[in-house]
């Protein structure tokens, strides 16, 4: 689902960038919004072309604070 995304991001910012540089959405003009919408698509299509497992909100803080999940827990309980 990150490819497709990251994909589609990629190609409208390149059409927004492209051909619709003065087109404003609200306070922002297309080039830039369309520039920006290319570098985030990009960033997503390398994370999922990267294949790494993202993790979430509670495992990031888990590891940051060094807590172990529960698995990590019984498998000391067994050495």
């Amino acid at each position: 689902m990150k490819r497709i995304f990251g994909l589609a991001a990629i190609i409208a910012g390149a059409v927004l960038a492209i051909f619709f540089p003065d087109l404003e959405f609200g306070w922002f003009k297309g080039r830039p919004f369309g520039v920006i919408l290319a570098i985030l698509g990009g960033i997503e299509l390398l994370e999922s072309l990267r294949g790494r497992k993202s993790k979430g909100i509670v495992e990031e803080l888990r590891d940051d604070f060094g807590i172990g999940s529960s698995r990590n827990r019984d498998r000391d309980r067994d050495r």
